[in-house]
Protein backbone atom coordinates (compact mmCIF):
# COMPACT_ATOMS: atom_id res chain seq x y z
CA UNK A 1 0.00 0.00 0.00
CA UNK A 2 2.85 2.78 0.76
CA UNK A 3 4.21 1.73 -2.85
CA UNK A 4 1.29 3.33 -4.18
CA UNK A 5 0.86 6.73 -2.61
CA UNK A 6 5.11 6.73 -3.30
CA UNK A 7 4.66 6.11 -6.64
CA UNK A 8 1.92 7.82 -7.28
CA UNK A 9 4.31 11.30 -6.68
CA UNK A 10 6.44 9.55 -10.13
CA UNK A 11 3.04 9.26 -12.10
CA UNK A 12 1.95 12.63 -11.44
CA UNK A 13 5.54 13.59 -13.64
CA UNK A 14 3.89 10.93 -15.81
CA UNK A 15 7.61 8.78 -14.80
CA UNK A 16 6.60 4.96 -14.59
CA UNK A 17 8.22 3.76 -11.42
CA UNK A 18 9.83 0.11 -11.27
CA UNK A 19 7.81 -2.57 -10.76
CA UNK A 20 4.60 -0.27 -11.47
CA UNK A 21 2.67 -2.79 -13.98
CA UNK A 22 2.98 -5.41 -11.99
CA UNK A 23 1.50 -3.31 -9.13
CA UNK A 24 -1.53 -1.93 -10.58
CA UNK A 25 -2.00 -5.70 -11.63
CA UNK A 26 -1.52 -6.71 -8.09
CA UNK A 27 1.59 -9.17 -8.43
CA UNK A 28 4.25 -7.18 -6.98
CA UNK A 29 6.04 -8.51 -4.47
CA UNK A 30 7.71 -7.53 -1.11
CA UNK A 31 11.20 -7.89 -2.58
CA UNK A 32 10.06 -6.16 -5.61
CA UNK A 33 7.70 -2.82 -3.51
CA UNK A 34 10.84 -2.53 -1.20
CA UNK A 35 13.17 -2.22 -4.18
CA UNK A 36 11.10 0.41 -6.32
CA UNK A 37 10.09 2.84 -2.87
CA UNK A 38 14.60 2.50 -2.10
CA UNK A 39 14.68 3.70 -5.75
CA UNK A 40 11.84 6.38 -5.36
CA UNK A 41 13.91 8.08 -2.60
CA UNK A 42 16.56 8.06 -4.49
CA UNK A 43 17.59 11.68 -5.14
CA UNK A 44 20.12 10.51 -7.87
CA UNK A 45 17.17 9.01 -9.63
CA UNK A 46 14.99 11.34 -9.37
CA UNK A 47 17.77 13.56 -11.13
CA UNK A 48 17.75 11.29 -13.63
CA UNK A 49 14.34 10.67 -14.63
CA UNK A 50 13.25 14.89 -14.41
CA UNK A 51 16.34 15.46 -16.52
CA UNK A 52 14.98 13.16 -19.08
CA UNK A 53 11.12 14.11 -18.81
CA UNK A 54 12.35 17.83 -19.23
CA UNK A 55 14.04 16.96 -22.47
CA UNK A 56 11.05 14.89 -23.61
CA UNK A 57 8.86 17.84 -22.86
CA UNK A 58 11.55 20.15 -24.50
CA UNK A 59 11.16 17.93 -27.58
CA UNK A 60 7.40 18.08 -27.43
CA UNK A 61 7.04 21.89 -27.00
CA UNK A 62 9.16 22.27 -29.84
CA UNK A 63 7.66 19.85 -32.52
CA UNK A 64 4.15 21.52 -31.47
CA UNK A 65 5.72 24.92 -32.05
CA UNK A 66 6.78 23.73 -35.85
CA UNK A 67 10.75 23.40 -34.95
CA UNK A 68 10.68 20.22 -36.40
CA UNK A 69 9.25 20.03 -39.65
CA UNK A 70 10.46 18.48 -43.05
CA UNK A 71 11.78 22.47 -44.21
CA UNK A 72 13.72 23.49 -40.77
CA UNK A 73 14.67 20.31 -38.97
CA UNK A 74 12.65 16.90 -40.21
CA UNK A 75 13.80 14.24 -37.16
CA UNK A 76 14.51 16.08 -34.29
CA UNK A 77 14.83 20.12 -33.58
CA UNK A 78 17.80 21.57 -33.45
CA UNK A 79 19.04 21.72 -29.44
CA UNK A 80 18.37 18.00 -29.48
CA UNK A 81 20.85 17.63 -32.02
CA UNK A 82 22.91 19.54 -30.44
CA UNK A 83 22.34 17.27 -26.92
CA UNK A 84 22.74 14.13 -28.84
CA UNK A 85 26.08 15.35 -30.27
CA UNK A 86 27.85 16.79 -27.07
CA UNK A 87 26.49 13.76 -25.12
CA UNK A 88 28.33 11.37 -27.78
CA UNK A 89 31.39 13.50 -27.34
CA UNK A 90 31.55 13.46 -23.49
CA UNK A 91 31.36 9.60 -23.90
CA UNK A 92 34.28 9.72 -26.52
CA UNK A 93 36.22 12.20 -24.53
CA UNK A 94 35.48 9.72 -21.23
CA UNK A 95 36.66 6.19 -23.10
CA UNK A 96 40.02 8.54 -24.00
CA UNK A 97 40.29 9.42 -20.56
CA UNK A 98 40.28 5.76 -18.96
CA UNK A 99 42.33 2.72 -19.24
CA UNK A 100 41.83 -0.84 -19.13
CA UNK A 101 44.75 -2.45 -16.54
CA UNK A 102 45.23 -6.50 -16.66
CA UNK A 103 46.13 -6.84 -12.80
CA UNK A 104 47.99 -9.87 -12.89
CA UNK A 105 50.53 -8.71 -15.51
CA UNK A 106 49.96 -5.23 -14.95
CA UNK A 107 49.76 -4.20 -18.91
CA UNK A 108 47.67 -1.16 -20.00
CA UNK A 109 45.50 -0.31 -22.90
CA UNK A 110 43.50 2.93 -24.04
CA UNK A 111 39.66 2.01 -23.24
CA UNK A 112 39.02 3.61 -26.19
CA UNK A 113 41.16 1.43 -28.99
CA UNK A 114 39.16 -1.48 -27.26
CA UNK A 115 35.95 0.49 -27.88
CA UNK A 116 36.79 1.31 -31.56
CA UNK A 117 38.06 -1.97 -32.25
CA UNK A 118 34.42 -3.55 -30.81
CA UNK A 119 31.08 -3.52 -32.35
CA UNK A 120 30.79 -0.54 -30.38
CA UNK A 121 32.41 0.74 -33.36
CA UNK A 122 29.31 2.03 -35.70
CA UNK A 123 31.64 0.91 -38.77
CA UNK A 124 32.10 -2.81 -36.99
CA UNK A 125 28.72 -3.11 -36.65
CA UNK A 126 27.58 -2.29 -39.73
CA UNK A 127 30.35 -5.04 -41.25
CA UNK A 128 29.03 -7.42 -38.63
CA UNK A 129 25.69 -6.65 -39.91
CA UNK A 130 26.03 -7.40 -43.78
CA UNK A 131 27.96 -10.27 -42.53
CA UNK A 132 25.03 -12.34 -40.71
CA UNK A 133 22.91 -10.96 -43.98
CA UNK A 134 24.96 -13.17 -46.03
CA UNK A 135 25.44 -16.03 -43.94
CA UNK A 136 21.34 -15.64 -43.50
CA UNK A 137 21.06 -15.68 -47.46
CA UNK A 138 23.52 -18.66 -47.98
CA UNK A 139 21.57 -20.57 -45.25
CA UNK A 140 18.23 -19.97 -46.87
CA UNK A 141 19.71 -20.99 -50.41
CA UNK A 142 21.08 -23.79 -49.47
CA UNK A 143 17.60 -25.02 -48.13
CA UNK A 144 15.76 -23.51 -50.91
CA UNK A 145 14.59 -20.86 -49.70
CA UNK A 146 14.64 -17.17 -50.04
CA UNK A 147 16.78 -14.83 -47.50
CA UNK A 148 15.33 -11.51 -46.11
CA UNK A 149 16.56 -10.08 -43.69
CA UNK A 150 14.25 -6.87 -42.87
CA UNK A 151 15.37 -4.33 -40.36
CA UNK A 152 12.59 -1.76 -38.82
CA UNK A 153 13.83 1.67 -37.77
CA UNK A 154 13.39 5.52 -36.68
CA UNK A 155 15.37 8.23 -38.78
CA UNK A 156 19.11 7.96 -37.99
CA UNK A 157 20.32 11.02 -40.22
CA UNK A 158 21.80 12.58 -36.89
Amino acid sequence: HLYGHVAGAARAFNISPLYWKKYRKGQITTRQAYSAIARLFNDEWWTHQLKGQRMRWHEALLIAVGEVNKDRSPYASKHAIRDVRARRQANLEFLKSCDLENRETGERIDLISKVMGSISNPEIRRMELMNTIAGIERYAAAEGDVGMFITLTAPSKY
